[in-house]
Formats: C-alpha cells, sequence, structure tokens
C-alpha cells in the first residue's frame, strides 16, 4: 500500500492518494480518519455508508480546495459490496465489479456468479441469480445527476432478464424519472412479487399483482415504464407502463 500528499498548482490546494493491492471497505473510513487532510465531513459520510466489501488493485485520488473536496479519482475492483443499515440496506453478494470513475461520471462494470442481490430501498425479498453482468453508468452535476445501462443481464431460475434503464433526478422534493425497457423469456408468472420494486409503488397496485397471477409461464415479456415514480400507477396520461407477452397456461384471479 502506498499513500502519499503533494501540492498542486493552485493556492491552499493539495493532492492525496492511496493506491493498494488490497484493501477492506470496512477499514476506508478509519483510514481516512487517519489523514489529516482528509476534510472530517468525508469521514463522517464514510462512516454512516457503513459499507462492507473488498477493494483491490486499486487507485483512490482526492484533490482537497481549503479543506473540502473538488475533485477525485476512483478506480478499483470491487468484491461482495453492502451499502447502508437496516431496511435500507443494499448488498451484491457473488457480485465483482470494476469501477472507474471521477466527480462528475463513472463506469462500473459487473460480473455476477451465483449470488444475492438485496435492495432493501425497492424490494421485499432477496434476487437470486445465476449470472449478472453489464455495465453501469452514471453522470452527477451541481443540479442532477443519471444512471443509466444498456444491457444489464440477470438469469436465474424464474427467467432471463435484460433490462435498458435510464434513471434520471427529478424536480427537488420528488422521486426521479424512470425511462425502462425490460425483455424477459421463460418467466414464471408466480414470481411475479419478488420482482416488484414494492418500496416505490403504490400499496394498491402491489396487492394486486401478489395475487393476480396463479400460473403459467410467459415465452417473453417486454416491459416499458417511463414517467416519475411518484406518478405511478399513472392514472394521469403522465407517464407509459405498458406490458406485451405471450403466455402459456396463464391463471389470473381478479
Amino acid at each position: 500500500m502506498q499513500v502519499w500528499s503533494e501540492p498542486t498548482d493552485k493556492p491552499g490546494s493539495n493532492r492525496i492518494g492511496l493506491a493498494f493491492e488490497y484493501l477492506r471497505l470496512e477499514d476506508l473510513a478509519a483510514l481516512a480518519g487517519m489523514l489529516p487532510q482528509v476534510p472530517v465531513q468525508v469521514v463522517d459520510r464514510l462512516e454512516r455508508a457503513a459499507l462492507t466489501g473488498d477493494f483491490s488493485n486499486g487507485l483512490i485520488a482526492l484533490e482537497l480546495n481549503n479543506g473540502s473536496v473538488d475533485n477525485y479519482l476512483l478506480d478499483l475492483s470491487l468484491d461482495g459490496i453492502s451499502y447502508g443499515q437496516g431496511s435500507d440496506l443494499m448488498r451484491f453478494k457473488g457480485v465483482g465489479a470494476r469501477i472507474q470513475a471521477d466527480q462528475s461520471q463513472g463506469k462500473m462494470t459487473l460480473d455476477g456468479r451465483n449470488g444475492t442481490l438485496m435492495l432493501g430501498s425497492l424490494f421485499r425479498q432477496n434476487i437470486p441469480f445465476d449470472h449478472l453482468t453489464g455495465d453501469l453508468y452514471w453522470q452527477i452535476s451541481d443540479s442532477d445527476w443519471q444512471l443509466s445501462t444498456h444491457n444489464l443481464r440477470l438469469t436465474n431460475a424464474d427467467l432471463s432478464l435484460v433490462n435498458r434503464l435510464v434513471l434520471s433526478s427529478g424536480a427537488e422534493g420528488e422521486l426521479p424519472v424512470m425511462d425502462l425497457r425490460s425483455r424477459m423469456v421463460n418467466a414464471t408468472a408466480t414470481s411475479v412479487s419478488r420482482y416488484l420494486p414494492a418500496k416505490i409503488m403504490e400499496v394498491s397496485a402491489v396487492s394486486w399483482l401478489d395475487q393476480a397471477f396463479l400460473s403459467g409461464v410467459a415465452d417473453q415479456a417486454d416491459v416499458v415504464f417511463y414517467g416519475r415514480l411518484d406518478d405511478f400507477p399513472f392514472e394521469e396520461p403522465t407517464g407509459i407502463f405498458e406490458v406485451r407477452s405471450h403466455i402459456k397456461d396463464i391463471k389470473l384471479h381478479y
């Protein structure tokens, strides 16, 4: 492991860096707290994030200006990450990733095998997978942010799923705007509940979908969702939610 600090050309500014072959995420906040150049608010955020997982073959660099972070650079591999606590816990078991990012944009390449997604802020149940692959991109500015993926693939015993997603920040105090295109192949109808983002859906819609499908298999199903998450289930013409599917042996409970 190498740690360094050096001045920049800007008055009152310096650059600190960390290069490593292996680092536990749990140790990152403690390590940052040992460096007097790292602002207290950065250390506090790391502690509140309750991160766990393993970094490898990485570089972390911060450019500080009078105690605040002006720029940063990340280039590292990550395995088995979890974030948050309690009902907001997000954990990616069995998922490896390579992250390259700076203060305005980033990319994460996922490669998961025989693992589990635990996304407590979205889903009520854990989502197992045999394979999870794809690239995630994000952009951040002072006023908004955007998260996107063009070919996120997940396969398990219930289905094979391919997603194209653009998630953009909404107006202040509103949930984001989502543009989702999903294709499911060989999906079992009785497994629908597991894949509902129930934590951000209307209770009435979730309740109906929970008990609607008694049996059946979708050879192929295409899902389109476009609109503000606040507006779903789009009782007014403010968004689009469309499902087109070829289903065999369906039994529906009205």
